[in-house]
């Protein structure tokens, strides 16, 4: 037995089978399962209305479009699937996830699967890993709500344990311990105002010292940036976050848990997914720019004759082992 954990229900087999356990906090109920020596295993238990269905299907097995139930939402279905499907890393598919896709299409099910996750399986004999345990979701908007990876190698196991669970709303981002001008809260007119008259302060173009006039040049233009252009170092850093984020993370903490807690955390979510890509827009036309700036100076270097073109290298040819 796992510690702090009960046991909801079993399905015994002589080759196989599968269990599901609940933490001794919670409150749960069983459902349903198959009957039984069934082709595919399944079982239901329901957490505080949550349905979670652990599944198994034997890998010689067969898959039918009966073979598992469908219970309302909200409800989450997790198991070793065994199903071959490009749609979950495979490079072709089978009919049994052939029919597995058309299941999960016809009852508007969500899969959670990250191509950049290790892989859920890794056979020793074969050395290569493949996604035989999936989880899918029928939550609908709020299915975005969960988040799935896959965590580090099982003892005694091939199988890899997953873990699905609520995201973190706030997640800070490491930051390098380094202060750095924030320019997007810089006072752009303050700053004009203050260089500007810093300029009419300058002395002729034609003054005999120079070195001097530069110098004091340069000493007004830092004077008015540290005036005007903030400089420090978020320790606990949220990209992207602004008011009206705030104000929805408040309102998500205030409300209880329930229908008002997932629409608050959809909410916010959907915020912080718009500025998210209201930033990508505004910086990738200026990294073009810059990348179209740069070979423009290049191409001026070269016809100007300032910069030399890069030698290509020397071929060798390779010699033949009747000459060596």
């Amino acid at each position: 037995m796992i510690a702090n954990f009960s046991l909801a229900g079993s399905i015994l087999s002589r080759n196989h089978g599968l269990a599901t356990f609940v933490h001794e906090l919670l409150e749960w109920s069983l459902v349903d399962e198959t009957p039984k020596q069934p082709e595919t295993e399944w079982l239901c238990i329901d957490v505080a209305g949550y349905k979670i269905i652990n599944v198994y299907k034997p890998p010689r097995s067969r898959l039918t479009p009966t073979a598992i139930s469908t219970f309302p939402r909200p409800s989450l279905y997790v198991g070793d699937f065994n199903c071959q499907h490009v749609n979950w890393g495979y490079n072709k598919t089978s009919s049994d996830g052939e029919s597995l896709g058309s299941w999960t299409t016809s009852n508007n099910l969500g899969l959670f699967y990250n191509p950049k996750e290790t892989a859920s399986f890794f056979s020793r004999r074969w050395n290569a890993g493949t996604n035989p345990d999936l989880a899918f979701a029928s939550f609908g908007q709020d299915s975005r709500l969960l988040d799935r990876r896959v965590l580090g190698n099982f003892p005694w196991s091939q199988h890899r344990p997953s873990l699905t669970t609520p995201p973190r709303l706030k997640v800070p981002a490491h930051s390098d311990p380094v202060k750095r001008r924030n320019f997007r809260k810089a006072g752009w007119k303050r700053f004009c105002l203050l260089t500007g008259e810093f300029v009419e302060r300058l002395p002729p173009s034609d003054t005999p010292n120079i070195e001097r006039a530069y110098q004091d040049f340069c000493e007004s233009l830092v004077s008015a940036t540290k005036q005007c252009i903030p400089r420090g170092r978020r320790k606990k850093e949220v990209r992207c976050w602004d008011k009206e984020c705030e104000t929805l993370y408040r309102s998500f903490i205030q409300v209880p848990v329930g229908t008002d807690s997932d629409r608050a955390a959809s909410s916010l979510l959907s915020r912080l997914q718009q500025k998210k890509q209201e930033r990508w827009k505004l910086s990738i036309p200026s990294t073009f720019r810059t990348l179209a700036a740069r070979r423009g100076e290049q191409s001026t270097n070269l016809l100007a004759g300032l910069e030399a073109p890069l030698a290509s290298a020397p071929s060798r040819k390779i010699p033949s082992p009747r000459n060596l």
